[in-house]
C-alpha cells in the first residue's frame, strides 16, 4: 500500500516532470482524474493521475494523442496547400495508416474535384 500523497508531493512531481499542478486540492478518486490538473510547459491544461504522471504521461496536445477536430483538419490542409472538403470527419477516418489517420483533401491549384489521401 502507498502513502497517502499530498498536494506538495503533486507540485513536486510536476516540476520534476515539467508540468505545474495547477489545482488547490487533490480531486477524490484520482484514479479516475476528471479533474485537468495539470498544465504542460505550453500552457495546455490536461488530465491525469500521480501514478500515470510518475509513469510518464505527458500532455496529450503536446504528444499528437489529443482527437482531431474539424478546424484541426481545416488548418492542416491549408498548410499543404490544400483544401478539406467535408463540413465534418468522414468514419473513414478511423482507417489507421501506422499511427496516422487518413483523411481526404481537395487540391486547391485545381479546377476539378480531385481527392487525395493525406495524412494528417
Amino acid at each position: 500500500m502507498g502513502f497517502i500523497k499530498t498536494i506538495d508531493d503533486y507540485i513536486q512531481l510536476g516540476k520534476e516532470k515539467g508540468f505545474e499542478y495547477v489545482l488547490h486540492t487533490i480531486p477524490k478518486n484520482t484514479h479516475k482524474s476528471s479533474y485537468q490538473g495539470w498544465k504542460c510547459s505550453k500552457g495546455y491544461l490536461f488530465n491525469s493521475c500521480y501514478k500515470s504522471i510518475k509513469k510518464g504521461t505527458k500532455c496529450a496536445v503536446c504528444s499528437g494523442k489529443s482527437k482531431k477536430t474539424l478546424s484541426d483538419y481545416k488548418k492542416h490542409a491549408i498548410s499543404k496547400n490544400l483544401k478539406y472538403i467535408f463540413n465534418y470527419i468522414p468514419k473513414s477516418v478511423k482507417e489507421m495508416d501506422g499511427n496516422t489517420p487518413k483523411v481526404i483533401y481537395h487540391r486547391m491549384h485545381t479546377t476539378h474535384c480531385t481527392a487525395v489521401a493525406n495524412a494528417v
